[in-house]
This record gives C-alpha cells, structure tokens and sequence, in this order.
C-alpha cells in the first residue's frame, strides 16, 4: 500500500511541474587517489568550499583541489558566527585556520575529548560538537564535554533552532542544552514527533525534519506547521538526508532513493525533481549545501554536482524519448519541436501506467515499522556513510497476506514523442504565417503537431520564409527553390540553377533577398513568383567558412570569420568594418546575430540582449534561435544538450568574492602570500597564482595583469592569466596588480603584492662592501712589507691591483649592462682605457725600488710617534 501511495504523489508532483530543469555543474578532484565521498560541506567567506571526507578535509575553489590532513575521517563541517570553520571527525574536534605559508591546516582543539564527533550546531556564542557519547560546549577557548544521561542512550542527532541547541536521544526523545551545561526535555507545540535531525533557517522561518521524514515550519516559540503533507508519501519513499532553503518561496530536499526535490513550502507545491534521469549522476545523495549564490551542492558517490536554480537557463533534453544529435528547435503555438539527425520531436505531457502490487494485511505492520527502521536510521546514518553499510535493506516479514495488483497512474510527465511522417534528418524549422515546416534529408514537411506532411522530396539544407508567404528552400544539389502556397497545396514557381556556391543562409531587407554563399554573395528580389535578376558580390573569406546576413542601421551586413561586411553604395563592393572583431563564433535568427570574439558575447541587429555573454559557460555553442513571442533562446551546444536562455532575467548569480593572491613559488620553495616575499635572481621562474572562487567554469572569468618596473601596460586579458609565470627579473623590488573580470563584465582588483628580487651574492652591496675592505687590508700589507719582504709585497700589490680592476669592470658592468655582446665589449674596452691611469699610479706607488713611497713613509712616521706615546705613558 505505501508504494501505491507514492505513485499516487508522484502525480501531484507532475501536475505542478514546470518544463526545463535547472543548470548542473559536476565536480571531481583529478586526483584519483583522493576519496571524494563527502559527509558534510560548507563554504567561507571568501567562497572556498570545503567538504569532510574520510581522508581529511577538501578544499576547492572552482579550479585547485588540496587535501587539509585532520589526523582521521571528518564527518562535520560548520561555520562560526565569526567565520571560523570548526570540523569534527574521528580524531576529536578542532578549527581551520591559516598555517605556514598561507595555507590552511586543521588545528585539533587542545581540549577535545576522544570519540567520533559526526555533527556541529553554532548557537548563541557557542559552538557544540555531537558524539554518540556526549557533547562538546565551545564556548570562547574552553571546552565543556556533558555526558549523555544514563537514560537518554545515545545521542542521535544535533540541530540549531533560533540560537537554541537540541539533541535528539534513543531514550529521551529531544533534549535542549540549558545554560550551556544541562539538559531539559523539549518542548514543540502540541505536536509530538520522534526526534529532529536537520534544521535549516532563513529570517525568521525555521524548518527542521524529523526522524520520521516529516519536515515542519518552526515558529519563535516552537510550535510546529506541517509542509509538504500531501507530498508525505514521496517525501517517505525518498528518505530525506537533508534540507536546505534556497529563498522564502523554495527548498531543496536531499534523498537517499529519489535524488533532490525543489518545494515550494508556502503552497505545498513540488517545484522539481532532480535525479539520476535528469541529470544527477546518482540518486542516492550523501549531503546537501546551499551556497552564498543560492546554489545547491550536491555529494555523491561520484563527486559533486552544483545546481543553480537562479542561471537563466533550463534543460529541455534531459526528457525521455529525444533521439539523435539535436540539431534545430522552435516554439510553435507555445510547443516544443526538436530537429535531430533522426527526425522531429515535440515535448508532450501523457500519463504513464504501470502495474504495482501492494499487500493491505501489511499496511499498519509496515507503516510502524517504517517508522521504528526510520530512528535506526538517524541513529546509523553516519556509520554507513563510514562503513559503506546498506541501510535501505529491509527484511521482510513472512506472513500469509492477500496480493493485490491494480494498473495505476504512474507519473503524469513531459517526455518527447516523434512527429510521424518525418524519420530523416531535420536541420532546419520555419515558421510561414501559421503553419511550421520542417526542412532537412527528407525534404521540406508541413507540420500538424503529431504528423507531418510532405510538400517537396528533395534533400535540403534549409528553407526560409519571405515577408510575402513564399518559402525559399536551399536544396543540397546548390539549386534555390522558390515555393508558393496554392490552398492546401505547395507548388515549385521558379528554381535558380546557376548558383556555384554553397549558400548558407536567406534575408530579406527592404524587398531584397540576399543569398549568403561562402564566396560570394547575391541579391534579388520575388516579382510575380519569379527571381529576379540576379547580382553577385564576392566577399572576403579566407577560412571558406560560413557566411550569413542580417540588417543593421538600416543597411544589410555580412559575417564569416574574416569579419563584419557592408555596402557603402548599391553598385559598390562589400566593405570590412574595422571596429567589429573577426568572430569565431556567430548566429544569425530573425535579423539578430549573436557573436563571440572569444572574449565575450554580443549581439548586433534588431535586438539586444545585455546579459548573453552568459553563453561563455557552454560549451561550442551550434546553434542559437529566438522564441516566439519571447525574449528567449533556444541554445544547442557539443553535448546535445537543448537550453532554453532567459537573459532578460540574468541576475548577479555569482557573488562577488575577492581575487587573492593562491600560492608564490619558485622552483621547490613556497612564499607565504601574506608574509614578505623575497625570490632569488638566480632561482629560477617565479609563478604567482591568483583565485577567485568561481564555480561556473574556467572560461567564465578572465584575467589580465600589471608589473610596475617591467611593462607600462596591462597584459591582454586571457582565462589563462591566473598564472602568471615571471622567468627572469633584475634585483629590486616590485609590485603585481592582477585583475579578473566575469561573466557579467565586473572588474575585481586584487590587492598588490609587492615582492623583493635579491641579487646573486657576488652582486650585492655586502660583498662589494667586503671586496673593498679585502683590498685595502691588500694594500695596506703590501706597503708594510714592501721593505723587509719585498717578493711578498710585490705578489701582495700585483693581487690587489687585479682585484681592484675586475672589481670596477664588474660594478661598471652591472650598472650599465646591455644585451648586446658588441656592445658589452665595447664598453669593456671603455673601462680598461678609464682604468689606465689609475692602474699605473698604483704601479708607481707599489713598485718602486729601493725607495720608501710617501704614502708608507706618512704609515711608518705614524707607526712611530705611536710608540713614542705608548713608551712614555709606560715610564710615567
């Protein structure tokens, strides 16, 4: 009987359901070796994610992966009101904070207690830590550690409701923590329920579940209001593992067997449904967050998936029955129609039926037990996600009962269903008036929403519809087709055969249809169901790619990836426009395109849309196409996946979290960012890399930066200049200015970092200071035993002349070093006649024979009166 319940709420569910899901992104560290499996998850103020896994603790930033070691398993992961995380796990309890070189570690409180510590609760100015055993009171640096009673059994489960703390028991039911050191009994309302194992606040809505996969609204004097009762059933058969809100008209319930469910939990309402058949690599979910941006993220057994309810776009081919690689979609009369390389496809809702069996002498037995499995559950529900056990295993129970079997409702769902008459590639939809053709291997076809009706067999590329009712087709043999309508009936009434070129696209402009070839374009006109005379322009296309048109400012334009074209006169040749980019991408519908100059996205012709740069985040976009009466888009990108885009509706869904300088390296040394950086000249590259915490994909924000001393100018922007690789500066000191710009074209300075490049020991001011002291101590020995030991002295004063002279070349050449070897003797050569004379005066003063210099002379005359003055204070 419960599993007809829940197919009977799996019809309220698709009665409310809207088409499209939401924006998914998956996560997996590159590193295999790397146990992703995650308990718990939170995120810091400066947007870095971090999950508690078995090996310690993850840290992501959209980009780099680092394991934070805790001495075991962490199985909880919260943060403080004042920013802290604070984790537990198998070794005990503790914090995050930054260690040596900048990066965080994962400090073990000084006064925790032993035990598997698997949930954190922050209250009012504590923080408290569950075991089975007892729990941990953080209050300031002390830690209070309060056993369970006796009678309570173990405890089970740790929530925060309105700064008060309460602990659900196998015993006792809730207890609530008083003053910090004592437990009372706790009281909700008039309702009882078992126990409460998740809560989740935004203002002054509080909404906590139950051990018994109820979910209640708490107000501020904890009397509880049922949600989602008539969705009582489907929220049974999932068996929540969490919730989270998103806003106040919506949350997110994490499941073990039915993926994630959007509610609304003012109405009741089912908003979505996240699984394994849309998308959500497993049903079976391990835990749940909501991030600043309103995002969902996701564990699972296969990493991480992040959905984004607030991206303005929607998923229309996660629906059952799409087949081939999507090619073309269109909105007729407020319909979906898919062209693939195996036919046409409309998006429907139907009933789907299936047999279920139900045994009613078991109903009351089951629901009982269903809720005494549901307490074991919360109790366990951290040794399996330790231990891999299978807690969804149910023995049942042998006992004579009456079987029973009915054909139910099994869903009400949006799924795809094959346009008959059409089993060929479609490539092309046209709307002509009221009527939608499809155009494509099997020719052109009338469509009547379930069938189609062939109005030419001939294999075409595409067809278009002029303002006059006629239909231009391009066939695949390069003739152009012109069809009119005849009552019901079609009928061929001019055909262009001398066309050698493959025309890739049809607009018309002020009576004119322009036919788009790859080398040439031509212009004529329909007079009378005829062509007209034909014109033929050649234009520039050096990569023989696509071209197509569109009217801007009133004049037509023509686009291939050599550039935007234009007329300056009827009779003139086409013209490039030096101020638009070469596009590597673009599209045209409806006298609109839409173009990528690998930067960023924009739109030129009959409408604008300020926000389709957001098409960065998918990848190698194929096609793009206007929504009836809308301002929508339907987007196919490489993966076949079909987007509806609202970019009416961007919002800022990334916050806005600071760039920060990651890491500074230099070969196997690492800087502390934050500390005074100071990298050798001799060292080798230096790689500063910056983040800024960004989960939409790594071509969605770009970077570009400065270096004061080397470059006047900023770098180019690029997604790669995140790291940036200096390979050879001279000594001195700098400063680095990075900047990232997003999606949504938002420019984040980071603050700059100045840093030191100290030179090679023989170049520095020390070892020039000691160079000197060196040769005048050379000096002065060679002149003090010039007379008694002249070999010595001689040796003595030949030494030091040659060090003196090596010793200005080289301060001469470092001040004034050049990049040319020409150059670098010439000015050697420079040197040597400077230091000519300087070098025989030495020579002259050290070198004379038999004769006492005037400089040791003025030495000797102090040496002595010095003695003089030491021999008559000794006699005095």
């Amino acid at each position: 009987m419960r599993n007809f319940l829940y197919v009977l709420s799996l019809v309220s569910f698709f009665c409310h359901a809207q088409p499209g899901h939401y924006f998914l992104s998956h996560f997996t560290p590159s590193d295999k070796k790397i146990d992703h499996a995650a308990f718990d998850m939170v995120q810091d103020a400066n947007g870095f994610m971090y999950f508690a896994t078995r090996a310690g603790i993850l840290q992501f930033d959209g980009t780099n992966w680092n394991l934070i070691p805790a001495g075991g398993a962490v199985y909880t992961i919260e943060a403080g009101q004042d920013g802290t995380l604070y984790w537990g796990g198998s070794d005990g309890f503790g914090d995050l904070r930054p260690g040596a070189n900048g990066a965080m570690v994962a400090r073990k409180h000084p006064q925790s207690a032993d035990g598997d510590f698997f949930s954190i609760a922050v209250g009012q100015d504590v923080v408290c830590f569950l075991s089975d055993q007892g729990l941990a009171v953080l209050e300031g640096d002390s830690v209070k550690m309060l056993k369970a009673p006796e009678e309570a059994g173990e405890f089970t489960a740790l929530v925060e409701v309105f700064g008060e703390i309460f602990i659900s028991t196998e015993g006792l039911g809730i207890l609530q923590l008083e003053g910090h050191s004592a437990f009372q009994p706790a009281r909700f309302g008039a309702i009882q329920i078992p126990g409460v194992v998740f809560s989740s606040t935004i203002g002054e809505q509080c909404l906590i579940a139950t051990s018994d996969d109820r979910l209640y609204l708490c107000e501020r004097d904890f009397r509880l209001k049922p949600v989602l009762a008539s969705e009582q059933n489907l929220l049974s058969a999932g068996s929540i593992v969490e919730m989270r809100w998103i806003n106040e008209r919506l949350i997110a319930i994490g499941t073990l067997r039915e993926g994630v469910i959007f509610a609304d939990p003012l109405s009741g309402h089912i908003a979505s449904l996240l699984d394994y058949n849309t998308g959500l690599p497993d049903n079976e979910v391990y835990a749940m967050y909501v991030d600043r941006g309103k995002n969902v993220w996701v564990a699972h057994d296969y990493g991480f998936t992040r959905i984004a309810p607030g991206m303005p776009f929607r998923n229309y081919s996660s629906y059952d029955g799409l087949n081939g690689n999507l090619l073309c979609a269109e909105t007729f009369h407020e319909e979906v129609y898919v062209g693939t390389s195996l036919g046409l496809y409309r998006l429907t809702s139907e009933p789907v039926y299936e047999e279920v069996t139900w045994y009613e002498p078991m109903e009351a037995k089951q629901n009982n037990n269903a809720q005494d499995q549901s307490k074991t559950r919360r109790k366990g529900l951290f040794s399996f996600l330790r231990k891999k056990e299978d807690k969804t295993q149910r023995t049942p129970q042998r006992q004579e009962v009456q079987q029973r079997t009915s054909r139910v409702l099994k869903s009400e769902r949006y799924i795809y269903k094959p346009v008959n008459g059409i089993t060929a590639k479609v490539s092309s939809l046209t709307r002509l008036g009221d009527r939608l053709l499809a155009s494509g291997l099997g020719g052109v076809f009338e469509v009547d929403r379930t069938r189609a009706q062939q109005i030419l067999n001939l294999p075409v590329r595409f067809s278009f519809a002029t303002s006059d009712g006629h239909l231009i087709v391009s066939a695949y043999d390069n003739r152009i087709i012109l069809l009119t309508q005849s009552g019901k009936d079609w009928k061929q009434v001019d055909v262009l055969n001398h066309i050698d070129d493959l025309v890739s696209q049809v607009f018309e402009h002020d009576g004119a249809i322009w036919l788009c070839g790859m080398g040439t374009i031509y212009q004529t006109s329909i007079e009378g169901d005829r062509f007209s005379v034909l014109r033929a322009l050649p234009i520039e296309n050096k990569d023989f790619s696509h071209t197509i048109g569109f009217a801007w400012s009133g004049r037509p334009i023509f686009v291939n990836r050599s550039g935007f074209y234009y007329f300056e006169s009827v009779d003139g040749p086409l013209i490039r426009i030096d101020s638009l980019p070469e596009p590597y991408a673009y599209f045209a519908s409806s006298g609109t395109v839409w173009y990528s100059d690998a930067h960023a996205w924009k739109t030129l012709g009959s409408r604008t849309n300020a926000g389709i740069n957001v098409l960065r985040l998918l990848d190698d976009i194929r096609a793009i196409n206007e929504i009836e009466n809308s301002q929508d888009l339907w987007v196919i990108n490489s993966t076949d996946v079909l987007y509806r885009l609202s970019p009416q509706s961007l919002r800022n869904f990334a916050p806005g979290f600071p760039l920060m300088i990651h890491s500074v390296t230099q070969g196997d040394r690492q800087f502390d960012p934050a500390g005074r950086i100071a990298v050798e000249q001799d060292g080798g590259p230096v790689l500063f890399q910056v983040v800024r915490p960004n989960y939409l994909g790594p071509a969605s924000s770009e970077y570009r930066y400065f270096l004061s001393g080397i470059s006047d100018d900023w770098s180019d922007w690029s997604v790669l200049n995140n790291q940036i690789s200096i390979p050879y500066l001279p000594p001195g000191v700098y400063t680095l200015q990075v900047q990232s710009r997003d999606i949504l074209g938002q420019v984040h300075e980071m603050t700059p970092v100045r840093f030191t490049v100290r030179p090679v020991f023989w170049k520095s001011t020390w070892f020039y200071a000691m160079e000197l002291t060196l040769f005048a101590l050379l000096g002065w020995l060679s002149l003090k035993l010039s007379l008694r030991y002249r070999l010595v002295s001689r040796v003595l004063a030949l030494l030091t002349i040659i060090l003196l002279i090596e010793f200005i070349q080289t301060l001469a050449g470092h001040s004034f070093s050049t990049s040319s070897p020409l150059a670098d003797f010439l000015l050697q050569v420079v040197i040597a006649f400077l230091i000519l004379p300087v070098e025989s005066y030495l020579r002259k003063v050290m070198f004379r024979d038999g004769k006492k210099s005037k400089l040791l002379a003025v030495i000797d005359d102090l040496d002595r009166r010095e003695k003089e003055e030491r021999q008559k204070s000794a006699s005095g």
